[in-house]
């Protein structure tokens, strides 16, 4: 029976997976289509620009790296690379280590838990937006670094990723001091505060840190009333990324947020208290959300990806509170 149940719950991943697949309509990989070119960019140096319209979810690089350190210095033998010396060097930094600390990425871990910082020809060209069109991220699975498109890029667009984690919860001198290494003032347009789309995202963003706070205040409170706030918080939060165009990982993570949320809820009528018309709008409010943040995941990450793996485990949770 323990096998039977558990090719049943493959079989409902594989299914929720390829349910995902088809409602994006996601473009198959070319690995051997060029879909940017490197320019002068008007932010600063060399980065890239799409060559033709990109898709929403198209992965844009699969790259290996070009050498990886975890001590944050540069060797000699590293230094001499001539991939990496192509790569901007900032002005007021010119070593070979100024240049890694304005090009590097997080990779993950080592094999004694040490972080890893890695350069990568075509990804490290990639510059900055606090409204990326575009998402990295390591996979550990096959050991490259990813870059999906969050949204459609139309061609000649320039493609952008964010450097910093938690940039949505500062305002924009912090925004600009977080950047401090890689040695350029942003001037995405969140950070043009005298525009209408800086000064609507300055509130925005400071209306999600109040919430950010208050959801986290409440994360364990069980009293019915503050229960209830805490959904429309998350609610609020969720349409605030979606208005600044925060879709990968902010609009995701707040999606996992709401769905934990139902799965508590739920678990309050485990014993059969309550009503069943309820619980069961419980789990397909909490089945209809955990579908959305798989979308994203797959998007953005592609579909073999650690983060689609978490969300297919989370499903089979929510499906597993409606036997």
């Amino acid at each position: 029976m323990a096998a039977a149940h558990g090719n049943t719950e493959a079989q409902s991943t594989y299914k929720e997976l390829q349910s995902a697949l088809h409602r994006l309509g996601c473009p198959p990989n070319y690995p051997n289509v060029t879909l940017f070119s490197v320019f002068t960019s008007p932010v600063g140096g060399r980065g890239l620009k799409a060559v033709k319209d990109i898709p929403r979810g198209t992965p844009i690089i699969c790259e290996k790296e070009l050498f990886w350190v975890v001590n944050g210095t540069v060797g000699a033998i590293q230094a001499r690379d001539p991939h990496f010396q192509a790569l901007f060097c900032p002005p007021n930094n010119p070593t070979p280590q100024g240049r890694f600390e304005a090009n590097r990425f997080q990779m993950g871990k080592d094999t004694e838990g040490r972080q890893k910082e890695g350069i990568f020809e075509k990804a490290s060209r990639l510059n900055h937006s606090c409204v990326p069109n575009a998402y990295f991220a390591w996979n550990y699975k096959s050991r490259r670094l990813t870059v999906h498109a969050i949204v459609d890029v139309p061609k000649d667009a320039e493609i952008f990723v964010n450097y910093c984690a938690d940039e949505h919860l500062m305002d924009r001198q912090q925004r600009q001091q977080g950047l401090g290494s890689y040695q350029f003032n942003c001037t995405c347009q969140a950070c043009q505060p005298n525009t209408n789309f800086g000064m609507a995202s300055a509130q925005r963003r400071q209306e999600m840190q109040t919430l950010d706070t208050r959801i986290d205040n409440n994360a364990n409170n069980t009293l019915p009333v503050e229960r209830s706030q805490q959904l429309i918080d998350i609610k609020a939060f969720s349409l605030l990324l979606q208005q600044e165009g925060l879709f990968y990982p902010q609009l995701a993570d707040v999606y996992q947020l709401e769905v934990s949320w139902y799965i508590r809820e739920i678990e309050q009528f485990a014993d059969g208290t309550g009503s069943t018309r309820y619980r069961m709008g419980l789990l397909e409010e909490a089945l209809e959300v955990a579908r959305k943040q798989l979308e994203w995941d797959v998007a953005c990450t592609g579909h073999d990806s650690p983060e689609v793996k978490k969300t297919s485990r989370t499903l089979k949770v929510i499906c597993g509170l409606g036997q």
